[in-house]
């Protein structure tokens, strides 16, 4: 800010070389000579331009409290010494100061420098008035653009705004007017509305709202009122756009809005047990408080409830309580309001219905009985056989009646959280007999036994009871108790009438025919039919029987022997005398002294094998044999025809049986092959294979050797 001297030194230089006639030096900051004509002109509009006087400080709008001191800046750059700073002030741009001279009619005005700045130029105003107020401008000669500010003079209102409701008061439906003032205050105050801390410039929750604004007043209306405006803080803010110099004013209202009662109940339906607590509560609003009547619609308000405002309580319910209960509420303000609430009370379920001994006649088909009871909630019905879980419908009905429906049944009453009802009826079924079954046809031989039961049901009692017997040729007889030989007639009582049986110990031709059980009593009378046909004498079933038992008998037994006679062989001895050895060397002695062939096997885990010999005793040089038996004797090898024993094991595991050669030292051992080689077959078990002669399929039951051949199961002669 401080550069302006050094470009008006700069300027002057600048011109002198213009109006000179010596040619600018090299490198001056003037640059080349201009001709003195073209230099005037340019000369004259820079000394107009770069000498003018600049704003460094614009007056700004300003505003100070009445009786305050206010300072208008007001500076500037490049100020010649013949240039004069001005202040124009109100009324009308009045000329209050040149320079630092002040008019003289201007005694609480000066004109004032800060750190004696030749270029400041403030205007100070002590103790504004309200004439002080207007519009000023700092200006020079020279100076472009004059630079003007405002000076406003605050004077406070002389108190807060102020609400006025007209209506008094407020009720629902009606349109409200609500005022708002300010005392006094310069400038006047701005009134604005808020609903809480919310600006009102719109209809809010639905009011179509009017402002109406005048100088220090300001109108808010609401064309109507609803229960929701009830409650509502108005507020009224009269504000001077200077929060630095004056806080705003506020006011506020909370807006009472009456309305009439709206009533609801807290339960509809309320359920409790019999013998407990309740309290029917009803829920009320409104403006003001309303007054809360109880009744009831469907009777007497019970004696022993209490009302208590809003709540009717009941210390103990009983059945009789039941009903609808109404809670009505009156503020003075119409419509009244009201609630209904319907109180169930739950009590077990108890049967109604008292059952004597029923009496029902037998063959009834039209007949029921029904069971009523009482309960809430209301009780599921139903009839059943008594210590049974057999159920039936309510009512009992009875699609026939006969004595097998008599008996006692119960009527059962069941509700949801209670405990079940239960009461008894006896039926009792009076009527004419009734014989249990239907016609019967019985086939039998003779010399049999032959019982008929005939089983009747009655109440009363049976007048009488008898036997009748049609035989073949159609000839009727009374059979009585003991009266015809070989027939016996025998009764008994039972729970549910009489029990008669008739007898034919040894049935003959001559018992065959119809027989009929006939019983009465003083309702009438029922019969049954028996008809016994005798096919014929039972001995040749008996011989036929006894003959194909002897039959399969025997054959079992034979089948055994010949299962066991092939399952285990038995050798007999041979009267063959050893031969020598066809290399003219003697047979080894034998390994049991004994010269019998014999076979001893024993079980091992089901299977038969030869018992294993002592470890010592083995013959290294056997053919086809893995170890000697002691007690196992087998002929000696010799040039003639051999027989050899092979028996058959039919069982899931075969039966192997090892023959043993004489024991030959091992010196003696022959060079050529034997005679019988014993090779291992595939099959159930070991069989001995002749290299040298055929094998015929011949077996003599007279020699004491048999030889068999597992896969074939025959007996070979070697």
């Amino acid at each position: 800010m401080r550069a302006a001297p050094a470009l008006r030194l700069q300027s002057t230089r600048c011109s002198s070389l213009w109006t000179s006639d010596k040619p600018a030096v090299s490198g001056s900051s003037c640059g080349m000579a201009v001709p003195l004509l073209l230099r005037l002109p340019l000369m004259f509009y820079l000394t107009s331009t770069v000498d003018a006087a600049v704003y460094r400080t614009r007056p700004q709008p300003t505003a100070a409290l009445l009786g305050q001191t206010v300072t208008l800046r007001c500076s500037f750059y490049n100020l010649r010494t013949d240039d004069v700073v001005n202040w124009f002030g109100p009324p009308e741009f009045q000329h209050i100061s040149a320079a630092r001279n002040v008019h003289s009619r201007y005694t609480r005005y000066a004109v004032v420098d800060s750190n004696a700045d030749a270029g400041e130029f403030n205007l100070e105003i002590r103790d504004a008035q309200h004439e002080d107020d207007g519009i000023y401008r700092c200006s020079t000669f020279y100076a472009e653009n004059a630079a003007d500010a405002r000076l406003t003079v605050v004077v406070p209102p002389v108190k807060r705004p102020e609400i006025i409701i007209k209506s008094d008061p407020p009720t629902v439906g009606q349109t409200l007017r609500v005022i708002c003032r300010s005392a006094g205050g310069r400038p006047v105050p701005k009134l604005t509305w808020y609903n809480g801390t919310r600006l009102i410039r719109q209809p809010v929750h639905g009011w179509n709202r009017g402002r109406k604004t005048l100088d220090g007043q300001s109108v808010l209306m609401i064309p109507v009122l609803t229960k929701w405006d009830n409650g509502m803080n108005v507020t009224c803010k009269a504000d001077q756009g200077f929060p630095d110099l004056v806080e705003p004013g506020v006011a506020s209202v909370v807006l009472n809005v009456q309305y009439p009662p709206a009533v609801s109940a807290v339960k509809r339906v309320v359920s409790v047990k019999e013998g407990t607590f309740t309290n029917l509560s009803c829920s009320v609003d409104s403006n003001p408080q309303a007054a809360v009547m109880w009744r009831r619609l469907d009777g007497h308000l019970p004696t022993d409830g209490a009302e208590r405002h809003r709540s009717f309580i009941l210390p103990v319910v009983s059945r009789e309580h039941t009903g609808r209960y109404q809670c009505r509420a009156d503020n003075g303000i119409q419509p009244d309001a009201f609630a209904t609430i319907l109180l169930d009370v739950l009590f077990p379920p108890t049967i109604q219905t008292q059952f004597d001994k029923v009496d029902v006649l037998f063959g009834n088909t039209d007949y029921s009985l029904e069971c009523k009871a009482d309960g809430n909630p209301k009780p599921k019905i139903r009839w059943r056989r008594a210590n049974t879980n057999l159920y039936f419908n309510n009512p009992l009905r009875f699609s026939k009646s006969d004595y097998q429906t008599e008996g006692n049944y119960e009527c059962v009453a069941e509700s949801v959280g209670f405990p079940t009802a239960a009461r008894q009826a006896a039926i009792n079924v009076i009527g004419r007999p009734d014989i249990r079954g239907d016609p019967e046809t019985i086939r039998t031989s003779q010399g049999s036994s032959v019982t008929l039961l005939c089983e009747v049901n009655a109440d009363p009692p049976l007048s009488s009871i008898s036997w009748y017997w049609r035989n073949e040729r159609g000839l009727q007889t009374t059979l009585r108790k003991n009266r015809v030989s070989g027939v016996s007639i025998r009764q008994r009582t039972t729970t549910m009438g009489t029990d008669s049986i008739l007898v034919i110990d040894s049935v003959g031709t001559s018992n065959a025919g119809e027989y009929s059980c006939k019983a009465a009593n003083m309702f009438g009378e029922d019969s049954r039919d028996f008809t016994i046909v005798v096919e014929g004498p039972p001995v040749f079933i008996i011989a036929m029987v006894t003959g194909v038992l002897a039959v399969s008998i025997i054959l079992t037994v034979v089948a055994g022997i010949c299962i066991a006679r092939r399952r285990n062989c038995r050798c007999r001895k041979t009267n063959t005398q050893d031969m020598p050895i066809s290399n003219g060397t003697k047979p080894l002695p034998p390994t049991h002294p004994k010269d019998t062939s014999m076979v001893e096997l024993e079980n091992f885990r089901g299977t038969m094998k030869p018992r294993p010999p002592t470890k010592g005793g083995k013959d290294l040089y056997a053919i086809g044999v893995n170890y000697p038996n002691p007690v196992l004797q087998t002929p000696t090898y010799a040039s003639v025809d051999r027989r050899k024993c092979h028996c058959k094991d039919e069982e899931t595991h075969r039966k192997q049986i090892h023959m043993e050669t004489h024991r030959r030292p091992k010196t003696n051992r022959p060079k050529t092959k034997p005679d019988h080689v014993l090779s291992p077959y595939s099959g159930d078990s070991w069989r001995v294979v002749s290299t040298k002669r055929a094998l015929p399929e011949y077996c003599d039951a007279k020699d004491a050797s048999y030889a068999y051949d597992g896969p074939y199961n025959k007996c070979q002669h070697l």
